[in-house]
């Protein structure tokens, strides 16, 4: 049976024992409770998908766990969001350790040459002694983005028996500490995990005492609630590829698979990736409020013989500037009159690139921005929203748009 389908199958069946995921309800395990729960299943076809749901319903409380799974026709991956509903009548008992992933790799690689230890840039735990210096796993795991020059930085790490690595968001931020993708290597091929959130998940990472096996368990970090009637919370959403071969290839399909089914469309097509630079970090991250008309310009036609196809002007464009202003929705004259006067009298231009090849945008801070418009906090401008530059508003979903830097 192929690697995604062993995963796939206990969907297919009242079998909860091999369930992807887990929880605790009541002080009890969901292995052991779902057994006597109701279980239901629908499904349905998409372009190149097909759709499932499973709904697990305890008929003591009253409590359904749905599972919405995602399998790809063309991909050896599946997506799956978990979320909890109380369809009683009182409130449930106490849910927690909600882990939406909870998957155990049982292939250690055993005579592999890249399970050498030389390779990895981290031995865990340090004090492993390994025969023939070979490891079972491999994790491979990036920075988040807290802004230091550590950003997105990779790193191997060695797997040994009894090593443990938690992964996680930071202040609330999904990427201020730790990237929520990252790739486990086995004696089958490789397993990329992507976890949906933008709030704070964790994820952890653990070999058991013979090193025979690797437990992947993610999650809502600190998740532990009841649930009242008719209240629902959905979880981190997750997605797996499990490819089975050579394991660099495993990141040239993961990307394909986010290209043709998550890459959100423009103009009817996928966009393609485009070199662009933060105009902050040509100096070291502290370029903000000092950002202004001339030496924005002065950057552009810096930037644009290197191949930069656009460039995204940071924080400190708005009144107030970083960080009082921030959330303003309104850009401060004083520093770029020109531009900005020239945008909001024809604001369909942002949304074409010029014949020169280049484009600008402006960072925003989005939930702050949400905030100071519907409180009409200070420093904020309620009587002018920009409906073009945010759509959905209630949803959060941000349009970025371009302006012309022709001129």
């Amino acid at each position: 049976m192929a690697w995604i389908d062993e995963v796939l199958s206990p969907l297919s069946a009242p079998d909860v024992a091999a369930l992807p995921f887990s929880f605790v309800l009541g002080g009890e395990p969901s292995a052991r409770l779902m057994q006597r729960w109701r279980w239901a299943r629908e499904e349905t076809r998409a372009a190149a998908e097909t759709h499932t749901t499973c709904a697990y319903t305890d008929p003591a409380s009253g409590l359904r766990v749905t599972c919405q799974v995602r399998a790809f026709d063309a991909f050896p991956a599946c997506a799956w969001l978990l979320s909890v509903e109380n369809t009683g009548d009182r409130d449930t008992p106490v849910m927690s350790d909600i882990l939406p992933l909870d998957y155990a790799f049982t292939c250690p690689m055993v005579g592999d040459p890249e399970a050498d230890m030389g390779l990895c840039d981290q031995l865990l735990p340090s004090h492993a002694i390994l025969e023939h210096e070979q490891v079972p796993y491999v994790l491979h795991r990036t920075n988040g983005a807290p802004s230091n020059p550590g950003d997105f930085e990779m790193a191997r790490i060695a797997l040994c028996p009894n090593a443990a690595v938690t992964l996680g968001g930071g202040g609330g931020r999904s990427s201020n500490r730790d990237f929520p993708f990252f790739r486990v290597d086995t004696g089958r091929g490789a397993a990329i995990v992507a976890v949906g959130w933008s709030g704070q998940w964790q994820a952890s990472v653990a070999a058991s005492s013979d090193g025979a096996a690797l437990r992947v368990r993610c999650g809502m970090e600190h998740a532990r609630f009841y649930l009242r009637p008719g209240e629902r919370v959905r979880m981190p959403s997750i997605l797996v590829l499990f490819h089975e071969g050579e394991r660099r290839e495993a990141n040239a399909r993961f990307r394909r698979l986010i290209h043709q089914h998550y890459v959100p469309t423009y103009q009817g097509a996928a966009p393609d990736a485009f070199l662009f630079c933060n105009t902050a970090f040509t100096r070291r991250g502290v370029w903000l409020n000092q950002c202004n008309e001339q030496n924005q310009i002065s950057l552009i036609r810096a930037l644009r013989p290197l191949g930069v196809e656009a460039v995204i002007t940071d924080a400190g464009w708005f009144k107030g500037g970083w960080p009082r202003g921030a959330g303003n929705w309104d850009p401060d004259l004083r520093s770029t009159p020109t531009a900005w006067r020239r945008w909001r009298k024809r604001p369909a231009r942002s949304a074409r690139a010029t014949a020169s090849g280049s484009s600008r945008s402006a960072w925003s801070r989005a939930r702050r921005s949400m905030w100071r418009t519907l409180s009409g906090s200070s420093g904020a401008r309620t009587s002018t929203p920009r409906g073009c530059w945010i759509s959905g508003a209630w949803r959060c979903r941000i349009t970025f748009w371009r302006l012309s830097v022709a001129s």
